[in-house]
């Protein structure tokens, strides 16, 4: 979300701003977990083995949840890095970024085709019934992936197909560093307008092609700017310094956040697969903006148990796991078990198809633990001292930006 340092690498998220006025730090724990929650509920979406998760009209529209990923990654970048003075600093933004992003990235490319290798090898010995990874189909697919160009509607998602938004989110924070830097000396609300304006340029792009092409298909970038520019425009009102003080109290923040949660969880059961799920960031902002004014609340506490915090710092590496696990159980059920499908879900008994779903989703989470231990820390932290060789020490610690939500 972000990945996910993109989006979306601290086991918290300090909102800077505050900081940089003389207010304390504001720890908000609960984003994270709401990310790694989002991150899950897109694994559910595509695990097509049980036909009562399945067809959940809350599951069944979960795709959307990547939307949300991109208005956290919008407010989390824009609190982190909403001030960028100069040419040296765009180009550490950007640095940061991209080993945030590309270590788990590249290293699932290259493990989705080591496994399209190994089917090659197999097919001829199984025959058709062999599974196959459904992976990218040329050369170009392959360098569209190690370019990150893989979301930009060049061509339909390859390979590592969740990936795509890795791709657009990396493009974006391009666009977005760059206005900061345009409009450094800009007010805040002249920057808002900016990023009022290029909300509208996406949503035009967007509903442009909604007639000819259906789906979410072919529509990832401008649904990546719209929605982070969402965020980091709620950045822009919702000032940290100001969370401490929340109007209302505790009492009238946990109302405001069952609102929030309901009615976005509401609108996505019922508007999914139409031309009005591209709007769903706007309530994503409402939600996200309910739990950074009132980070007391007990809905807030309840998000900060352990298992939960566990779920939002390993939420990237659960995101871009995820895909490759699904393929390989689903091209076993296929080559191994001939298990049937019909309407995109294996035709399995219920019992069966909640245990492969709870077999999947564990295995998935295990794997996270270790590409997140093994790959995206250390890619995070390698970048990190390489961008930091040739600074000053002063400057860089004081210029260091908070940390960052896990998953971007």
């Amino acid at each position: 979300m972000t990945i996910p340092e993109g989006g979306a690498s601290a086991p918290q998220i300090s909102a800077a701003a505050g900081a940089t006025a003389g207010i304390p730090k504001v720890r908000l724990d609960a984003l994270d977990t709401l990310r790694g929650l989002s991150a899950l509920m897109v694994v559910l979406y595509h695990a097509n083995f049980s036909s009562f998760l399945y067809n959940l009209p809350v599951i069944r529209h979960s795709y959307l949840f990547v939307d949300f990923f991109f208005v956290l990654s919008g407010f989390i970048m824009f609190y982190n890095y909403g001030s960028l003075p100069d040419m040296a600093a765009f180009r550490r933004f950007i640095g940061m970024r991209f080993f945030r992003l590309y270590p788990l990235h590249f290293t699932l490319l290259m493990i989705f085709l080591a496994s399209d290798a190994v089917y090659a090898l197999v097919r001829p010995l199984r025959g058709a019934a062999a599974g196959t990874a459904a992976t990218g189909d040329s050369s170009f697919d392959l360098l569209l992936n190690l370019l990150l160009l893989n979301g930009l509607d060049i061509r339909e998602p390859s390979f590592n197909t969740p990936s795509w938004s890795i791709s657009t989110e990396f493009w974006t924070y391009v666009i977005f560093g760059a206005a900061i830097l345009t409009f450094r000396n800009a007010r805040k609300s002249t920057m808002a307008v900016v990023f009022a304006g290029v909300c509208i340029c996406a949503l035009i792009a967007v509903y442009q092609r909604y007639g000819e092409i259906r789906g979410f298909t072919l529509l990832l970038f401008p649904r990546c700017i719209f929605g982070f520019f969402l965020g980091a425009i709620m950045g822009i009102l919702v000032r940290p310094g100001k969370i401490a003080h929340a109007i209302g109290g505790a009492r009238m923040g946990a109302l405001l956040q069952f609102i929030a949660v309901a009615v976005a969880v509401a609108a996505l059961t019922l508007v999914g697969f139409s031309a009005l799920d591209v709007l769903l960031p706007v309530l994503f902002a409402a939600v996200i903006a309910t739990f950074v004014i009132w980070p007391h609340t007990r809905f807030t506490k309840a998000l900060l148990s352990r298992p939960l915090l566990w779920l939002g710092k390993h939420s990237y590496s659960i995101y871009m796991v995820h895909w490759f696990v699904l393929t390989q159980v689903s091209s076993m059920l296929r080559a191994v078990f001939h298990v049937p499908m019909a309407d995109r879900l294996f035709e399995l008994s219920p019992a069966v198809g909640v245990a492969l779903t709870i077999l999947s989703v564990t295995i998935i989470l295990l794997a996270a633990s270790q590409t997140y231990r093994f790959i995206e820390e250390p890619g995070r932290l390698f970048g990190r001292r390489l961008l930091n060789r040739n600074r000053n020490p002063r400057a860089l610690a004081s210029t260091a930006p908070s940390p960052e939500a896990p998953g971007k």
